[in-house]
């Protein structure tokens, strides 16, 4: 039981920074792709 117990509180205390971390890639990505739509929009111009 306690190990039971401790696995949990440690999926518990790592799952936010999981969930940041992805969520901060999204962030980077659409921003680097939104970076590159403008380049190519001001290429084009």
């Amino acid at each position: 039981l306690a190990k039971v117990s401790s696995s949990s509180a440690f999926w518990v205390h790592q799952a936010p920074a999981a969930i940041q971390d992805s969520s901060v890639d999204v962030l980077t990505m659409g921003q680097r792709r939104s970076r590159d739509i403008s380049q190519q929009m001001a290429q084009r111009q």
